[in-house]
């Protein structure tokens, strides 16, 4: 490579420096440099400065209102809440997907929704059958282990992406696309289900006579069964509780373990995990007593489940109120006529 020389450049005002490559001034003085233009930035009139700052109060004042409206909605109304929510969860990302022409979700959302709907269909029969309970738990429990296998895996395949692990192995794999869309997915998927076992574990509640907090059930009590499912518990269970009488002891036949909460009820220990991790119960399906959830599950694993179900929660603000509560700041502004500054 050859430092350019005064040949190269027309003669003018501003030339090159052969010997030491500098760009001199008039009439080659090394001495006399170029000087920049300066930058003018545009300078915002009296007018649109209030303007500016009527959309900041408008935008402040409308999340703030807006998270306030939500608390005090939640907590008097805690079931339309839930209902408008888990709906709004529901259609909102498929109305985004189908604009979008976003398939894979819209694949994944058909396919969810009929198998949610059938299983919600199974919870809503009246008489109940006795097996109902045990498969409206089961695919829920599925479907948030499922969920929270592929979210784990999206995770460890994005951090893997961040420390250029794949570049190590020569894999040209989109590690951080495919981790994001799977975790996104399994939290979207994974609050809707939560959000339909909620429904169901109330709904079959009341099928099965159940009563609420400070009412008496209308079902009787049966210590050899699960208050749940309506199947017998375990025989070494009911061999060791005294409370049991002889007579109930050769019902209890099956052997899957039982958990016993501290109020004196016992469940199947599926059925029970169905009904606290899945359905976000924190109470006894029987009396409504207060039931302490880390205490029940000794597997950190099972820990783990639990702090997956508080980040869902925290994901249905994001893809459900958020859009709601800025189209309703843009339509303010736009009445206010501050849409455009």
């Amino acid at each position: 490579f050859m430092a350019p020389t005064p040949e190269h450049f027309p003669p003018g005002p501003m030339s090159v420096d052969g010997h030491h490559g500098r760009i001199t001034g008039v009439h080659g003085d090394p001495h006399v440099h170029a000087v920049p233009h300066p930058v003018h930035h545009r300078q915002l009139s009296p007018e649109q400065e209030k303007k500016a700052s009527q959309v900041f109060t408008i935008l402040f004042s409308c999340m703030v209102l807006a998270q306030l409206a939500l608390v005090y909605w939640k907590k008097k109304h805690r079931k339309s809440y839930q209902q408008v929510t888990c709906f709004g969860l529901w259609i909102i990302p498929f109305f985004f997907s189908a604009e979008l022409h976003f398939y894979k979700l819209l694949t994944c959302w058909v396919l969810w929704t009929c198998g949610s709907a059938h299983t919600m269909y199974l919870a809503t029969r009246r008489p109940l059958p006795d097996k109902t309970p045990r498969r409206v738990y089961a695919f829920f429990y599925y479907m948030h282990k499922a969920c929270y296998g592929l979210g784990s895996a999206g995770y460890c395949m994005i951090m893997a992406d961040f420390f250029s692990i794949p570049n190590i192995f020569g894999l040209e794999v989109l590690f951080a696309y495919v981790g994001g869309i799977l975790l996104f997915f399994s939290l979207y998927f994974g609050i809707l289900s939560r959000d339909c076992a909620e429904m169901c574990t109330d709904r079959m509640a009341s099928s099965m006579g159940y009563g609420k907090k400070h009412k008496m059930p209308a079902r009787g009590y049966d210590p050899t069964v699960c208050l749940l499912c309506g199947d017998a518990l375990s025989n070494n269970w009911a061999l060791m509780n005294s409370s049991i009488q002889s007579q109930h002891v050769d019902h209890a036949q099956t052997t899957e373990r039982t958990i016993e909460l501290s109020c004196g009820h016992s469940f199947h220990d599926f059925c029970i995990r169905g009904w606290t991790i899945v359905g976000k119960k924190d109470t006894c399906p029987y009396c409504s007593e207060k039931v302490v959830l880390r205490s029940m599950f000794a597997n950190p694993w099972d820990t783990q489940s639990l702090l997956w179900a508080n980040l869902m929660d925290a994901v249905r603000y994001l893809v459900v109120w958020n859009p709601i509560i800025v189209g309703m700041t843009q339509l303010t502004l736009w009445e206010f006529g501050l849409d455009k500054i």
